[in-house]
């Protein structure tokens, strides 16, 4: 098995050392307050169309990196599918959310895709699920996963229930 910390001559390996908010990622890389009062702040790497189920899950628009306070937890949503090239800055933008705000994020695979490869899991290019690269707290399955499902992890994982 494969680890993120074994992918240190990806030549994208500066994805992350420049800032998680550079304007070349903003479409990809989409940054949420979940409950609008700073406490939970959830990163979207959008990889495929489980991205729009993210949409439909995020209470607000999506918009750039905010200023993280010491308390705010930071959650990572890898939604659809990775393939192997893509998986080392997949586990780039985690290293880097760890390296900016000082402790490991929350990460959540988002979709049967993410989470196993989906339909493409014979694929000689596609990773077996992003848990081959990092650790994953939750899984959410599905194609597409049900938005609110995500939202019920979310909740679950910050130890709030769903109003």
């Amino acid at each position: 098995m494969r680890t993120h910390r074994d992918l240190r001559e990806f030549p994208y390996n500066g994805l992350v050392s420049f800032g998680l908010d550079n304007e070349d990622y903003r479409g990809v890389m989409r940054w949420v307050d979940w409950y609008g009062d700073g406490s939970l702040y959830v990163l979207d790497v959008g990889l495929a169309c489980c991205t729009l189920e993210f949409d439909a899950a995020a209470p607000t628009a999506a918009g750039r990196l905010p200023s993280l306070d010491e308390r705010a937890r930071v959650a990572i949503v890898i939604s659809g599918t990775v393939t192997d090239r893509l998986a080392p800055a997949v586990a780039a933008v985690i290293d880097g959310c760890e390296q900016q705000t000082g402790r490991r994020p929350v990460v959540i695979s988002f979709g049967a895709c993410a989470s196993s490869g989906g339909p493409y899991w014979d694929s000689y290019a596609v990773t077996k699920g992003v848990d081959q690269l990092v650790a994953v707290d939750a899984y959410v399955p599905g194609c597409p996963p049900p938005p609110e499902a995500l939202a019920a992890v979310l909740d679950q994982l910050m130890g709030r229930v769903a109003s």
